[in-house]
């Protein structure tokens, strides 16, 4: 299993082998997509992802710490 270090954060990769995921480009509509995401944190669900993921992750303080800047 591979690392992933952002930002001074270091997570174990639980797909090392899985492509990168890059942004559509505009002309390409989503029903040509594999997948389609959103970012509905703080709208449709009350917890923010990236925290919560964080959290799972032992990263929940670390994480905290970025967002505080």
């Amino acid at each position: 299993m591979g690392e992933t270090s952002r930002q001074g954060l270091s997570v174990p990769d639980p797909y090392p082998s899985s492509p990168p995921i890059t942004p559509l480009p505009p002309s390409l509509p989503p029903s040509q997509s594999q997948a389609v995401c959103f970012d509905v944190d703080s709208t449709v669900c009350a917890e923010e992802g990236i925290d919560v993921l964080a959290e799972f992750l032992g990263q929940g303080q670390a994480v905290a710490d970025l967002t505080a800047k």
